[in-house]
C-alpha cells in the first residue's frame, strides 16, 4: 500500500511540490522492503532530476535523507554516495534548524557507515537520529531508530546495551499500536538475547516474529528472521531445521543480494555441519559472488567465514588460508575504526563470527 500511495501522489502533487520529496521518500523506503530495487532506483533518479539549484526546506530533506538511506540500506553505496553529499549541501540550513531533517540525514549516514563496515560511526548517528526525534516528540520515528540503534548494537557485541534498546522499543511500539515495529523489535531482541547464549528464549521471540512477518506479508523481514533463527538454531544442534530455515529464508531474499547472501553463508555453515562439503562450496561462491562490488548492511564477516570453512571441508586448504586471510583482515580492518578499546574489544570477541574468525586464522595460519 505504501509503495502504491507512493507512487499515486507523484502523479498527483505538482512538480513544484515539496511533498513530492517527501512521497519519493515513501516509495524508496517501501522499494526496499518490497525487495524491488527498479522501484528504488526510478525514486531516486526521480528525486535527484528535481533537486534543482535552490535550498531545500525541511520536508524535502526529510523524503531525500530517505531515499538515500534506502540506497544505502540495500548496499547501493555508489548510488546513495551521488545524493547524500548534495542533500546535506543543499539542505544545510534546514538540517542546522529542524531536528526532523537533521534526524533524516543522520539515519543516511547511519546506514552509509552500516553499508561501508563503519560501526562507530553507525552508532554515533543512530544516537544522533533519535536525540533529534526524541526533540520534536516524533516518537514513532524515535521507536523505530531505538529498535536500529539496538539491532547495530547486538551485531557489534554490545549485547547489554542492544537489549536495553531493544526493549524500550518494543514497549513504545506496543503502546503505540505499531505491530511491525513490535516484531522487528522481537526479531532484534532475540538475536541479542541468543549472542548473549540465551538462544531458547531468543528461538521463541523469533518465532513469534517470523509468524507475524508471514501473516502481514513482509518477505523482507520474514527472510531477515528466518535466516537468524537458522543462525539460533545452528549451535543448538537443531540443523535439519536450521537448513530449513536458512534455504526459505535465501528464497524468499530472491531480489535482495545484500541481504540474501549473509544468509546463504549460514546456510553453507549448516551444510559444512551436515556433511555436505560440495553443496556447502556452491551456496558459499554464490554468497561470495553477491557480495562483489558493494556494501552489504550486516553479515560480511559470516560469507567470508563461511567460503573459507567450506573450502577447508572440500579439502582446498591453501584457497582456504587465503580466503581467512582476507575475511580477517577486512575484519581487522573494520575493528581498527572503532576507537573505543572496550567497543572494539566487543565486537572481536563477543560477537560469533567475528571471534570463530580469528579463530580459524590462528589456527591455519598462526602468525603468518
Amino acid at each position: 500500500d505504501a509503495l502504491r500511495f507512493g507512487k499515486a501522489s507523484l502523479e498527483i502533487l505538482d512538480r513544484a511540490a515539496p511533498e513530492r520529496f517527501l512521497a519519493y521518500g515513501v516509495v524508496a523506503t517501501a522499494a526496499i522492503w518490497l525487495q524491488r530495487p527498479a522501484e528504488l532506483f526510478a525514486a531516486a533518479e526521480g528525486l535527484t532530476a528535481e533537486l534543482g539549484e535552490g535550498a531545500l526546506t525541511a520536508s524535502q530533506v526529510i523524503g531525500a535523507g530517505n531515499v538515500a538511506g534506502s540506497l544505502y540500506y540495500g548496499g547501493f553505496v555508489a548510488r546513495g554516495d551521488a545524493l547524500l553529499p548534495r542533500i546535506e549541501a543543499k539542505g544545510a540550513a534546514a538540517i542546522a534548524d529542524e531536528a526532523n531533517a537533521a534526524a533524516s540525514v543522520h539515519h543516511a549516514r547511519a546506514m552509509r557507515a552500516a553499508a561501508v563496515g563503519d560501526p562507530e560511526a553507525e552508532l554515533a548517528e543512530q544516537l544522533a537520529a533519535i536525540v533529534a526525534f526524541d526533540l520534536v516528540g516524533d516518537r514513532r520515528n524515535a521507536c523505530r531508530h531505538r529498535v536500529n540503534l539496538g539491532s547495530s548494537m547486538q551485531n557489534f557485541g554490545l549485547i547489554a546495551e542492544a537489549e536495553e534498546h531493544l526493549l524500550r522499543g518494543l514497549r513504545d511500539a506496543e503502546r503505540m499500536g505499531a505491530r511491525s515495529w513490535v516484531l522487528v523489535a522481537k526479531h532484534n531482541l532475540g538475536a541479542a538475547y541468543a549472542r548473549g547464549g540465551r538462544y531458547a528464549e531468543g528461538i521463541e521471540l523469533e518465532r513469534e516474529a517470523i509468524a507475524g512477518f508471514h501473516e502481514m506479508g513482509d518477505r523482507f523481514f520474514e527472510a531477515a528472521a528466518r535466516g537468524y533463527l537458522a543462525t539460533m538454531l545452528r549451535p543448538t544442534g537443531a540443523l535439519e531445521e536450521a537448513r530449513a530455515e536458512a534455504e526459505r529464508g535465501a528464497e524468499l531474499f530472491d531480489d535482495a543480494p545484500h541481504a540474501r547472501a549473509p544468509t546463504l553463508a549460514v546456510l553453507a555453515l549448516i551444510e559444512i555441519d551436515l556433511g555436505h562439503a560440495d553443496r556447502a562450496l556452491a551456496v558459499a561462491e554464490e554468497a561470495v559472488a553477491l557480495t562483489k562490488g558493494r556494501g552489504i548492511c550486516e553479515g560480511e564477516t559470516y560469507v567470508g567465514l563461511a567460503y573459507a570453512e567450506a573450502l577447508h571441508a572440500i579439502g582446498r586448504v591453501e584457497e582456504a588460508k587465503t580466503a581467512i586471510r582476507a575475511t580477517r583482515a577486512r575484519l581487522l580492518e573494520r575493528a581498527e575504526r572503532i576507537k573505543n578499546p572496550d567497543w572494539r574489544r566487543a565486537f572481536l570477541e563477543r560477537v560469533r563470527e567475528n571471534a570463530q574468525t580469528l579463530a580459524r586464522a590462528e589456527a591455519w595460519l598462526g602468525d603468518s
